[in-house]
């Protein structure tokens, strides 16, 4: 597994990457592969890369160096039009392979989508997938379809209608169905064809983070992309949005950030494994949850306490945003939660003592931009 990481300032940008990698489906590592490379040799721009190390068959390293020839002494103002024109190189060298290696690879992804949509029925339903049948494949294959439709599509896939992609896969896409003995090629090819389009990572990808300074940037940038492979003309690749960095006076102004293998960098940068933090959050969700409702329960058997149980009822619908708020600095689910909390203990405070010792007051919770885009804790009150 491969674990690479940038970290971003206004002085400079610094990137690392392990050099492990496995070869095919073996388990055996090797511990030499580049995994960063230089963009362009006269100006500050390079690309890491993780997941697959090929595209269609032919190695990242070889496309990088083709690029890197073809580019030459030219600049871009913006480190996004590096990623813009690296793009269009891949088209312009018609994705480095032939027709015949592209259907063989959307074979391939074919069958790599079958196969999971077997083993989500498996963990699902409990059937072996021997015993699946054609019916519950084609309930999967629905499903599919429904949840994918209206998702968000990857760049080139945006305007590209099923009845363009049937035309040009029905005939992969049935002998496939022949050879594994399905009748459902319809709503396979349906099925698949959203699952392409939508903008989710697929198992034949390879993640690109092009990292570094236009010539007109005086601060470093970060763009990350993800790529599987070429379809009917076009690329299947989309941008990871909630990775992209651009340092700025008036936005972020530092970062660090990880890709593929994250957990011991976040475990660095936040001082805990992430794994362990979810049992956290989980842990005290539960906990509040319980608590709350016992808390309620008590309250019901008082006539003159029973008005505030539905308060703590409601409270306990706060606590799973709370902990979604408090990984994403969402400031307006906080505030329930905290609103809830002190409009409680105030009540209680008035019933037992008066009007003694005053009312608390809600805490003015805010975020700073960079650490919500960073997706790091970033609260002050």
């Amino acid at each position: 597994m491969t674990a690479i990481v940038a970290v971003l300032n206004k002085h400079a940008v610094a990137i690392a990457a392990d050099s492990a990698v496995t070869m095919g489906d073996t388990h055996k590592v090797v511990n030499s592969a580049n995994k960063i490379f230089t963009l362009s040799k006269y100006h500050p721009v390079a690309v890491m890369t993780y997941s697959s190390a090929a595209f269609m068959g032919v190695p990242w390293d070889i496309i990088i160096k083709e690029y890197r020839k073809e580019l030459g002494k030219d600049s871009f103002d913006k480190l996004k039009d590096y990623v813009k024109d690296f793009i269009t190189f891949l088209h312009k060298r018609h994705f480095f392979c032939d027709e015949q290696t592209q259907r063989d690879y959307l074979m391939l992804q074919l069958d790599s989508f079958v196969k999971s949509c077997r083993e989500e029925l498996s963990f699902q339903n409990g059937v072996a997938q021997e015993k699946q049948t054609e019916k519950d494949l084609r309930q999967k294959f629905v499903s599919y379809k429904k949840y994918l439709e209206n998702s968000e599509k990857c760049t080139e896939f945006k305007k590209y209608t099923f009845a363009d992609f049937k035309k040009y896969a029905y005939a992969t896409i049935v002998e496939y169905s022949e050879k594994e003995k399905l009748n459902l090629s319809d709503d396979l090819c349906e099925a698949f064809f959203y699952y392409l389009s939508a903008n989710i990572e697929t198992s034949i990808s390879t993640g690109l983070v092009f990292v570094g300074y236009g010539e007109k940037e005086i601060y470093p940038s970060l763009y990350p992309l993800n790529i599987s492979l070429a379809v009917d003309k076009r690329l299947r690749y989309s941008y990871d949005k909630r990775s992209i960095v651009e340092i700025s006076d008036r936005g972020c102004a530092t970062s660090i950030i990880p890709f593929a293998q994250i957990d011991v960098t976040q475990t660095i940068v936040r001082g805990i494994n992430p794994t362990f933090q979810d049992i956290l959050y989980k842990v005290i969700n539960n906990t509040a949850s319980n608590v709350l409702k016992l808390i309620a329960e008590q309250l019901t058997k008082n006539d003159s306490t029973k008005v505030m149980a539905p308060v703590c009822y409601t409270a306990t619908g706060h606590i799973s945003p709370y902990k979604a708020s408090n990984r994403t600095n969402t400031t307006g689910d906080v505030q329930p939660l905290y609103r809830t909390f002190t409009t409680n203990s105030d009540w209680i405070r008035q019933r037992r003592h008066g009007k003694y010792g005053g009312k608390f007051h809600l805490p003015n919770i805010t975020c700073t931009k960079d650490a919500t885009r960073r997706g790091n804790s970033g609260w002050s009150s």
